[in-house]
């Protein structure tokens, strides 16, 4: 998602929410980590423009998890985050390969 796109779904969901107190938007599917840019960006807006309160939740698979992007979440109203693994080592490592077929469970 370009920063243009996002823009434009956080115009609409500040549009939308307007007389709303509150605000829940769930990050999930296509690993929302691989463009935290788009969260960060779409997060903040509706946090600085909107006056209904955000909260944010997201399902990752855990792999792109790190420490600035973690330091970043409550700023960013995002109080839940679901990692979801495809059973034992052995399976999820079948299942959840890296593109190269690295392992990805241990991670």
């Amino acid at each position: 998602m370009t920063i243009e796109k996002a823009e434009e779904i956080a115009e609409y969901i500040i549009n939308s929410s307007k007389n709303k107190k509150t605000i829940s938007i769930g990050w999930f599917g296509g690993e929302p980590l691989m463009n935290f840019k788009a969260i960060e960006y779409i997060n903040k807006k509706i946090i600085d423009e909107s006056e209904a309160e955000l909260f944010s939740s997201m399902s990752s698979n855990g792999y792109l998890l790190n420490y600035i992007d973690v330091s970043k979440f409550d700023e960013l109203k995002i109080k839940n985050v679901q990692i979801t693994l495809d059973g034992i080592e052995e399976t999820h490592d079948i299942y959840r390969p890296l593109v190269g077929g690295g392992k990805t469970f241990k991670k």
